[in-house]
């Protein structure tokens, strides 16, 4: 019998890359805090649509959809409404990220 359907919380699996995982942790530990609050907290914002953390996931998108067009990737997947409305703000600046536009 699955266990997990009776629990309110859910799992999930997350790869760092093994500098970030530990510089993450030794901060976290620091602070008296965990991985798991950190992620929790930051789920919710999203969910809230708070403002830093929507921007992060913008971010995200954006670096991703870069990526893919250097790379000249053909994705399998269909485009979602929010990666396509990324990848035309990206042209009208250029085809640059904000994050590159501030260097």
């Amino acid at each position: 019998m699955r266990h997990d359907l009776f629990q309110k919380r859910k799992s999930i699996h997350v790869k760092l890359t093994k500098e970030s995982h530990t510089a993450l942790r030794e901060m976290l530990f620091k602070h008296g805090v965990t991985m798991q609050d950190v992620f929790q907290e930051f789920a919710e914002d999203i969910l809230k649509d708070e403002k830093k953390a929507a921007k992060m996931v913008s971010r995200v998108v954006e670096k991703k959809l870069l990526t893919e067009i250097r790379r000249g990737s053909r994705s399998l997947h269909p485009m979602g409404e929010y990666d396509s409305d990324t990848l035309y703000n990206l042209l009208a600046r250029g085809g640059t990220s904000d994050d590159e536009d501030n260097l």
